[in-house]
């Protein structure tokens, strides 16, 4: 689950940004340049450490999603302290899918997630609204 480069085996990407044998057994690793998380579940988020736009080509065709805008909404929702959005590859779609961590402020009591997200839907592109919020302790 902590961020970290992330390498893929036996798959040569199209911008290589290193090559290394792979320590624990045979292969070749190649680094992404992406940093990256493995959930316990297998799924894959990608950081956008730079914070602007990403581009990714799926099903759908080339999408587009600025992060920025993501992130300065939901720092408009009231309950919310700070934000931070990133991708996360879904397997079964085969799609990247857009979701926030974020953190509340303190002394909020309750957090009406669906109208934070309905709020993002009014004000922001499609590709800028989070499939999900997640609530965590600290970023």
């Amino acid at each position: 689950g902590a961020w970290g480069p992330l390498y893929v085996m036996d798959y040569e990407p199209a911008h290589i940004k290193e090559v290394t044998e792979n320590p624990y057994g045979p292969g070749t690793l190649y680094s992404t340049g992406e940093i990256a998380r493995i959930l316990p579940d297998g799924t894959v988020d990608f950081l956008e450490i730079k914070g602007k736009e990403v581009v990714t080509d799926g099903v759908k065709g080339r999408r587009f999603t600025d992060l920025t805008i993501t992130r300065a909404a939901l720092s408009s929702c009231p309950e919310i302290e700070k934000a931070d959005a990133y991708l996360r590859y879904n397997p079964e779609s085969n799609e990247m899918n857009l979701y926030a961590d974020i953190v509340l402020k303190q002394g909020t009591e309750s957090f009406d997630k669906e109208a934070c997200l309905s709020h993002l839907a009014e004000t922001c592109p499609e590709n800028n609204v989070p499939l999900d919020l997640i609530p965590v302790y600290s970023l």
